[in-house]
């Protein structure tokens, strides 16, 4: 047989709610449903951690403490951020006007004592250290060099 039944019965699962109208499809239909998807995984309890986690490491910072997360988050689920009265942000959520401003203005990101921390900081990937020691020993590429990354033409 080319179709094999499932060894248990299937659930039962709820269908999400749905805009899109199957008799008379609708480009709108699609961008209330896009909305509503992106809206359900804003709101989610864990989207305001995972984003602010993400976003700190980007700018640069492997291993943010936990209240330097928490700190970002409320910024990025409040909408807001105030450093020295000054507020940023319009209160809305997932605003990333508050959510960049609690990055870089935090006490742990603008700190001048965690620079002599080693374990502070940002870890670069392999690609980027090799390609800054390729710069450092003065790499120039010639006709005799075999690339094997062709991607890398031009970035040395």
């Amino acid at each position: 047989d080319y179709f094999v039944p499932p060894i248990r019965a299937p659930l039962n699962v709820r269908n999400p709610v749905s805009f899109y109208d199957l008799v008379d499809p609708q480009l709108r239909d699609a961008y209330y449903e896009t909305d509503a998807l992106i809206d359900h995984l804003i709101s989610h309890q864990n989207t305001a951690p995972f984003v602010s986690k993400n976003l700190i490491q980007h700018f640069g910072i492997s291993n943010p403490s936990p209240r330097f997360v928490e700190s970002v988050a409320t910024a990025f689920k409040t909408g807001e951020y105030t450093f020295n009265g000054v507020t940023f942000g319009d209160g809305k959520l997932s605003d990333l006007k508050a959510t960049v401003a609690a990055i870089l203005l935090d006490r742990e990101a603008t700190s001048t004592v965690l620079d002599a921390d080693p374990a502070y900081g940002g870890i670069r990937e392999p690609v980027i250290k090799v390609l800054a020691f390729m710069r450092a020993m003065g790499y120039t590429p010639t006709s005799h060099d075999r690339n094997i990354y062709p991607k890398f033409d031009g970035m040395y």
